[in-house]
């Protein structure tokens, strides 16, 4: 579903602007607890991109594993099946990505997608939270880490072969 914009002079400043919402219309609440709460003073157009982006993640998440999977595993702190949805939409990124039919935006999605989990997961599970779950939560961060090392490097350009003049002799 595409990102919708609210805009209405009759309604506050704070309510306008994009919003990400399922293919019912009905607006993703993590996403909005994200742009609201934990980003707040976003530029309008950062906030669409950020909202199309979520949107392309949750469109994938959704079409493998049922509507609002994700927002469900992110409520209970499922950390195996945010693992699981966030490992796949790499592998279907770097694919895309492969094939040209990502171009360069590839490399900003998987960004904006860790970004959002991990201020979510850090606002959400506090730090003298039950050590397995600060296990888990650490454990997910390590994998993403790995993930960005691997894959989704922003398109380095080949270095070409630099020519060097012959050498000259002395003379």
């Amino acid at each position: 579903m595409p990102t919708i914009v609210i805009n209405s002079p009759h309604l506050p400043n704070h309510l306008l602007g994009a919003l990400s919402v399922d293919t019912d219309g009905v607006p993703r609440y993590w996403v909005i607890v994200w742009l609201d709460s934990l980003k707040p003073k976003l530029a309008k157009s950062t906030r669409r991109r950020y909202c199309r982006h979520l949107n392309t993640f949750y469109d994938y998440s959704e079409e493998l594993y049922g509507r609002r999977t994700f927002d469900r595993a992110i409520s209970d702190l499922d950390f195996d099946q945010i693992e699981t949805i966030l490992s796949g939409y790499l592998y279907r990124l770097t694919n895309l990505q492969k094939h040209g039919s990502s171009g360069n935006h590839a490399h900003d999605i998987w960004n904006t997608c860790t970004a959002f989990l991990f201020d979510l997961l850090n606002y959400l599970v506090p730090q003298s939270y039950d050590n397995k779950i600060g296990e888990l939560f650490e454990r997910l961060k390590h994998r993403v880490n790995l993930y960005d090392q691997l894959t989704l490097s922003a398109h380095a350009r080949p270095t070409s072969a630099k020519v060097l003049p012959p050498l000259v002799p002395p003379g």
